[in-house]
């Protein structure tokens, strides 16, 4: 029979062995003191010994857990919260909570919100709970789920600076960059340094264009974390809009050792590699990203860009087609597109395509001027200017209209308004080497040579490769009659690019002056074997220096050629001056004078006659229009510039 003293007795015995310090139950509460006091080594060391000696004891794998998630042990923790889970036949909340934490740490945000809703049901006031979620829901990018939870907890506890960091999140993910970074900069006012909220500020400020601030943001990032992946990328992303191509192809490349199937930090790689002048890099890059990856928008884009410098013009419009196909918004693509097909000179297929552009948005600058260069390109000058003058009452500034411009008021007689836009241009973008290139050949034609000298000197300064800007020094080298500078410029320029044409056409023209006939010979011949667009006019030159057959074959080549005049480059009167030598050719000496004299009509202010048909002329003995052409100085001759 048990007695009241015998129950009391047995009853102290039972609270002793609680207290007692072996008891399994006095351990467990000291693995709870120890997490309390955030001592995550001691509370391990305490609930481990604790299972080894009892075996399955729910909470002492929960309390082990807690301190392997915050000794960053996150594989070590999900198994002992599975144990945890399963030993239990009615399970704490506080295993989904902290299985919901270690989820939302790894990023798993789908499970941590299964998990936090579960223990929300039972504990709807909870801030903890309601800021996971909101956490939760802005890594889904769910900006509504995130507002809803983000605004309870808001209600139930003051901002921290943790909390704020979320507002500046949900700020960003609106789209309200300012206001975003005006939170994170409150978060830290606040006492927030958390690794996130540098690293989301910095790419917000990077978006902003505030690349200095968004580089100190993610250098301290990348200090704390060297193997933090976004932030390696971000970091890349930032030295590629600054210019720094050299730090942002170390980036680049540290984010490939963490991660070599990391499509950005190739695509980073790429771009570096391309700002850096590697062309031959960056195309076999390019090759190996389009074998190794699924076909990505921008990967198309990049490959059309390069086919475009090439001139491969057909093959960049495939590209930009496949890249529109990837992508239908981005517009820049369809403007590619359309360049591509006026190279190609498919003008009917960019007219197409711009004249939804421009339905689709009538003030756009960039469109409007893709189509201005339509309608240069096709010999459409009235419609480029109307398209110039719509441009120019937007932007007053815009260099390239300017430009573009000059050069049909220059057409149209206006020299005054053409010499006033090219001013305009240049003091619009002083940095464009083409701007200060047009002008000097416009210094040259009204024959400024001092000025023109200036002009191309700034030029080459600030781009001393351009085959273009090569091409006209060496032009103006010529007519000072600096013939050996001027060699040695073209000779250069061809060595460096010996598929250039214009540069080729250059040098011959320089040894039909110097009467070098051979020379001459071998320069048009490379143009014919190059299939060059002036190929027509290397063979009436290989015509007037050769005979018979030759002379026949160069001849009818030449007759099937002809190329008809048009706005921009071959002027009527050019092309009746080359008819003029055809008509000599053929021995017709009336029909190549009056050819002559319509040319003489048919001169623009300041225009100038190939500079190859006197020696030409001479060599056929042709005086009566030798002296037709040193009758008048409107007659002046000029390189084959004037054919572009």
């Amino acid at each position: 029979m048990i007695t009241p003293i015998r129950f009391m007795r047995e009853g102290l015995n039972r609270l002793r062995r609680i207290v007692r310090p072996r008891h399994p139950v006095s351990r467990l509460m000291r693995a709870q003191k120890a997490i309390n006091r955030r001592e995550w080594g001691r509370a391990f060391d305490l609930s481990s010994q604790l299972i080894d000696s009892e075996g399955e004891m729910p909470l002492a794998f929960l309390f082990r857990a807690i301190a392997r998630l915050h000794l960053d042990d996150y594989d070590g923790a999900q198994r002992d919260i599975q144990q945890c889970l399963s030993q239990s036949s009615e399970p704490p909340p506080l295993a989904y909570y902290w299985r919901g934490w270690l989820y939302a740490h790894r990023g798993e945000a789908a499970l941590a919100i299964a998990d936090f809703e579960r223990v929300l049901a039972k504990h709807p006031q909870d801030p903890n709970l309601h800021f996971w979620l909101a956490r939760s829901h802005w890594q889904r990018g769910n900006l509504p789920q995130m507002s809803h939870h983000l605004d309870t907890l808001l209600t139930l506890r003051p901002r921290t600076a943790e909390i704020v960091e979320l507002e500046a999140h949900r700020a960003a993910h609106a789209g309200e960059s300012e206001r975003a970074v005006d939170l994170y900069d409150h978060a830290l006012a606040l006492g927030g340094n958390s690794t996130t909220l540098h690293f989301y500020r910095g790419q917000i400020r990077r978006r902003l264009g505030q690349l200095a601030a968004a580089r100190s943001d993610l250098d301290l990032v990348l200090s704390r974390e060297p193997t933090l992946l976004p932030a390696r990328l971000e970091r890349a992303t930032v030295a590629l809009d600054e210019g720094d191509y050299a730090v942002a192809l170390d980036h680049a490349q540290q984010a490939l050792a963490l991660d070599n199937q990391s499509f950005k930090a190739h695509m980073g790689e790429l771009l570096a590699l391309l700002g850096l002048g590697h062309a031959h890099r960056a195309r076999c890059r390019l090759r190996w990203l389009r074998d190794q990856f699924p076909p990505h928008a921008l990967v198309e884009k990049l490959t059309g860009d390069m086919a475009m410098e090439s001139e491969a013009f057909e093959q960049a419009a495939q590209c930009y087609q496949r890249a529109l196909q990837l992508d239908p918004s981005d517009r820049s693509v369809a403007l590619k597109l359309a360049g591509a097909w006026i190279g190609a000179e498919r003008f009917e297929a960019a007219s197409t395509l711009l004249a939804r552009e421009v339905a689709a948005n009538p003030d756009d600058i960039d469109v409007l001027a893709t189509r201005a260069d339509l309608y240069r390109q096709s010999d459409r000058p009235h419609e480029m200017r109307a398209d110039l003058d719509r441009i120019l009452q937007q932007a007053p500034d815009h260099a390239w209209a300017l430009a573009y411009r000059a050069v049909h008021r220059h057409w149209q007689g206006d020299i005054a308004g053409a010499w006033r836009d090219l001013d305009d241009a240049l003091d619009a973008e002083q940095g464009e080497a083409w701007i200060w290139a047009f002008r000097g050949h416009f210094h040259r034609r009204h024959g400024r040579f001092n000025a023109a000298c200036s002009d191309f000197r700034h030029a080459i300064t600030l781009q001393p490769s351009d085959p273009w800007i090569r091409c006209q020094w060496a032009a103006l080298l010529r007519d000072e009659g600096q013939y050996q500078r001027a060699a040695e410029v073209l000779d250069r320029l061809i060595a460096d690019a010996p598929q250039d044409g214009y540069a080729r056409l250059a040098r011959l023209e320089l040894h039909l002056l110097t009467e070098h006939w051979e020379a001459a010979r071998h320069h048009a011949q490379m143009l014919i074997e190059q299939e060059h667009e002036l190929a027509w006019l290397a063979h009436m030159v290989a015509a007037v220096l050769s005979s018979g057959d030759a002379r026949a074959y160069h001849l009818a080549q030449s007759d099937a050629a002809l190329v008809k005049p048009t706005f921009w480059g071959y002027s009527p009167a050019l092309a009746a001056s080359h008819q003029a030598l055809l008509h000599q050719l053929h021995g017709r000496q009336r029909l190549a004078l009056a050819a002559l004299r319509g040319a003489e009509g048919e001169l623009r202010p300041a225009e100038q006659l190939w500079i190859g048909l006197r020696p030409l002329f001479r060599l056929l003995n042709a005086d009566d229009a030798l002296a037709l052409l040193s009758k008048d100085s409107a007659f002046k001759t000029a390189p084959v510039e004037a054919l572009r």
